[in-house]
């Protein structure tokens, strides 16, 4: 009888059992490495080096990059700036699709499962296209999985 209320207690579901989205990229040591890898990316891109470099506030747009992140995967930040802006050369469209591969290809770098990086892509990519100047998305997209 010990045993099967042991096995019963086992299965019981807990609303906090679903790590968050951020609890999954490694809180914010995990989101710090992805960030750390797009500043990287972002200043030697070639369609965003030339206009980055130019603003003095590099580091301030790291941090805001990082609270940003945090807050639109379920993290423990409380964003309330205006998003930050990266400057793009060329059209809004090409931007946003640029940074979006940017934050695909910095998650990589830094070991997220091809699952998990398509899930941060897509928490963040409505935000992203906006941050740009373009319209939100249609409500759902297909993702290859």
């Amino acid at each position: 009888m010990v045993l099967l209320l042991v096995l019963s207690a086992c299965s019981v579901s807990h609303p906090n059992q679903n790590p968050s989205l951020f609890q999954q990229l490694g809180s914010m040591a995990g989101l710090r490495t992805i960030v750390d890898e797009l500043a990287w990316q972002l200043a030697t891109d070639e369609m965003i080096a030339s206009s980055l470099l130019r603003n003095s506030d590099f580091m301030k747009l790291k941090q805001s990059l990082l609270f940003f992140l945090c807050a639109k995967t379920q993290g423990p930040c409380l964003y309330v700036g205006e998003r930050p802006i990266v400057p793009f050369a060329g059209s809004p469209s090409g931007g946003a699709k640029r940074m979006l591969d940017l934050i695909y290809s910095s998650a990589q770098a830094r070991g997220v499962s091809e699952r998990l990086t398509q899930r941060f892509v897509h928490a963040v990519e409505d935000d992203i296209r906006e941050m740009i100047g373009l319209p939100r998305t249609v409500p759902e997209r297909s993702q290859k999985e």
